[in-house]
């Protein structure tokens, strides 16, 4: 059974993943901060690519 403590980590990591997925989408961002997020998400084995339907 998950404890309330780890539910809530949980919830803060998802949190900073979304975060970080919408640093390296935006374009508008300094490329080292879209680097470094992008690097990060990566380590995570997180897909961070927009799809892309225009």
């Amino acid at each position: 059974m998950t404890t309330m403590r780890g539910m809530v980590e949980k919830i803060q990591i998802d949190n900073h993943i979304q975060f970080l997925k919408g640093i390296a989408a935006d374009e508008t961002q300094p490329m080292g901060e879209r680097q470094r997020a992008i690097g990060l998400l990566e380590q995570l084995g997180e897909n961070w690519q927009q799809p892309s339907g225009n």
